[in-house]
Formats: structure tokens, sequence, C-alpha cells
């Protein structure tokens, strides 16, 4: 039996209102969409929705540096990885573009220093 989703899409400013009909992970029909990304965009949201994620992590010494996710993972282990990330101590001697936790939750995701 098809579902439908409606997905405010957050590519560009006009923030269309786009539906998407799938069952399963077929895409039947997707409308509302004024450009390619917007289809692109709604489609993977519906079927296999990702975020990406920033945020800090605190070294031994105390300082608190940013990190983000090399790619974005799947929405539903969002909360996962961030437990793993709040609960991780960096050693002090990080810096920008290091990898300081490979494969977060055992996704093929890395956790990289982007500032601090």
């Amino acid at each position: 039996m098809a579902e439908e989703k409606k997905i405010t899409c957050v590519i560009c400013p006009n923030s269309c209102v786009v539906t998407v009909k799938y069952e399963g992970e077929n895409i039947i029909e997707v409308t509302g969409h004024n450009c390619k990304r917007g289809l692109k965009y709604a489609s993977a949201e519906a079927i296999h929705p990702v975020r990406s994620l920033s945020t800090t992590v605190r070294c031994k010494n105390g300082r608190v540096v940013a990190v983000k996710t090399n790619v974005p993972v799947p929405k539903e282990n969002v909360y996962d990885v961030m437990w793993e990330i709040n609960h991780f101590t960096a050693p002090d001697d990080i810096s920008f573009g290091d990898v300081v936790i490979p494969h977060v939750y055992g996704l093929d995701a890395d956790v990289v220093v982007i500032g601090g």
C-alpha cells in the first residue's frame, strides 16, 4: 500500500511543500517541487532521511573544540551518535581536520574537528 509524506524542502529559500508518494523504497510520485534539487531532496528525505551533525567535544585539558560529522548520518541514529559524541573526551593535541571519532556509532561517518 502506498504511503504519502508532505515535506518542506530546505534546499533553497522557496521552501516548497513537496508531496512524496512511495511504496517501500520505491518512489511513485513527487509533486509540489519547483526545481530538480527539491525533487532529489524530498525523495531522499521520504525514504532515507539523513542529518549532518555539528557540536562540540571537550578535551582532557578542558578546552572545547567544534566538530562535525564528515557525512550526514541516518536520522534514526542521530540521538545515538550524539550520545557517543557527548560521552567522548578528546586528547589535548587535536587540531583542525583531525578525526576524533572514526566510524561513530559503527556508521560510515567520522567526527572531525572543525574549529577551536
